[in-house]
């Protein structure tokens, strides 16, 4: 567990402010970054409306602090795109050009720039984040974790509740392998096929343009995005292991930056990084990533036991058409 770290600076703000960086992450797939000076002492603003992300207030209370922070710049971190969201002085120039496939997808921009100094931490959505880190970054929080479980969505209009009242045949849009291999376990009657895009994307294709018969999504996703009653079903982890880390946003700092790890230890939940870290040892150990079938599933009870599920699917072959 040597990639988080927690140092003895008292934190900069009160519990209340724990949920602060989730408000301001509602947007699914999305990195947010900005400089250090996060506001000015008891002061607030709201992330302008950006696409589908709704506006939110994003603020760290300094009354208590001992650290005093001039501006505040965030940005909404896409792949292949950069779009600021808030004035200020820094401008990050790097436009993520990876490797399809690659573990790091969505976190190696963001550590050049957090190496470089250009930003002080980045926001993940923690499943996109490599069990290996650069030597000198780490994990200085994680927040407090929405249900990672996976539902099923059908069409606007639909009285189904499950994949198994589905016809032989049926197209199902996911983008997983880990639900591909596993769901195939018991469904066998239908089609999987990937789908791509953001989740107004994907959503269209199932309402408007009738590629699919259902989709699969994250349940955290849909919440994020107040899409919650789109959830037809979910799914239990009997059924489906979740993706290691799934639902959960990670903060990712300098391991030397002191100031930095003051301000976010505030936003860590204790549960939730024990549930998390014990998932992302696993699949270290067994050197799984986004191109894996690897599920897990976790619980840590109120006597303080935690117990990990997890596992490696195999799968027959499956439809390879991407709509």
């Amino acid at each position: 567990m040597s990639e988080f770290v927690f140092h003895t600076i008292p934190p900069v703000s009160p519990a209340r402010c724990s949920r602060c960086l989730f408000e301001a992450s509602r947007a699914a797939s999305t990195t947010i970054v900005w400089k250090r000076c996060v506001m000015n002492p008891r002061n607030k603003k709201k992330a302008v409306q950006y696409q589908d992300t709704l506006s939110r207030d994003f603020y760290v209370p300094s009354n208590k602090t001992t650290h005093e922070f001039a501006h505040f710049d965030l940005y909404l971190v896409r792949v292949n795109e950069i779009s600021k969201l808030h004035e200020g002085p820094i401008k990050v120039q790097a436009k993520c050009h990876v490797p399809k496939g690659d573990k790091s997808l969505f976190t190696t921009e963001l550590e050049e720039a957090l190496i470089e100094g250009t930003v002080d931490l980045a926001v993940h959505s923690l499943k996109d984040v490599p069990t290996k880190l650069p030597e000198n970054l780490c994990i200085g929080a994680i927040l407090e974790r929405e249900d990672p479980s996976d539902a099923v969505v059908f069409p606007i209009g639909s009285s189904l509740t499950s994949l198994a009242k589905l016809k032989a045949g049926a197209k199902i849009g996911t983008s997983s392998l880990r639900r591909i291999a596993q769901l195939r376990r018991k469904y066998k009657h239908l089609d999987f096929v990937s789908v791509r895009g953001n989740l107004n994307t994907r959503l269209d294709k199932l309402d408007n343009k009738k590629q699919y018969d259902a989709l699969v999504l994250a349940v955290s996703g849909l919440r994020r995005l107040n899409m919650a009653d789109r959830i037809s079903c979910i799914l239990p982890s009997e059924l489906c292991l979740y993706a290691v880390g799934q639902g959960a946003l990670a903060v990712e700092i300098r391991r030397n930056d002191d100031v930095t790890q003051s301000v976010v230890q505030a936003l860590n939940n204790r549960m939730t990084a024990l549930r998390c870290l014990a998932e992302r040892n696993f699949m270290m150990t067994l050197e799984g990533g986004c191109s894996v079938p690897l599920g897990v599933s976790s619980a840590l009870s109120e006597s303080r036991i935690l117990s990990l599920k997890g596992g490696v699917f195999a799968f027959a072959v499956v439809s390879k058409k991407c709509m």
